[in-house]
């Protein structure tokens, strides 16, 4: 249902299947890099953008979700990684995402 209602939105905002690709995505599945002897092949499966928002809350998802990002972005391609301030400031802050915790997992 989120899937479609991200589709319908990208319709209705004037892109087309050939500019803009909405699918879901398991994060964990690119944690170990896959193995081609075909280089274009992987580079075929690269974005110039990606856009991502409002979908990581913990911590323990940030490995994944900067292998998947590594993964699907072109070497000279932009990511846009929108996050609410959801002002977590509390004992459990260290289980949280944060905009520097993801930098830091995308330098590792």
């Amino acid at each position: 249902m989120l899937l479609e209602s991200l589709r319908d939105s990208v319709f209705e905002n004037g892109f087309d299947d050939e500019s803009v690709f909405v699918k879901r995505i398991d994060w964990t599945e690119y944690l170990v890099p896959a193995r081609t002897e075909d280089e274009n092949a992987v580079l075929e499966n690269r974005y110039d953008v990606l856009v991502a928002s409002d979908c990581i809350y913990y911590a323990t998802l940030l490995k994944p979700f900067a292998a998947a990002l590594r993964h699907f972005l072109k070497p000279d391609g932009v990511a846009y990684v929108m996050s609410t301030d959801r002002g977590w400031n509390d004992e459990r802050d260290d289980m949280h995402a944060s905009p520097e915790r993801l930098a830091i997992e995308l330098e590792a």
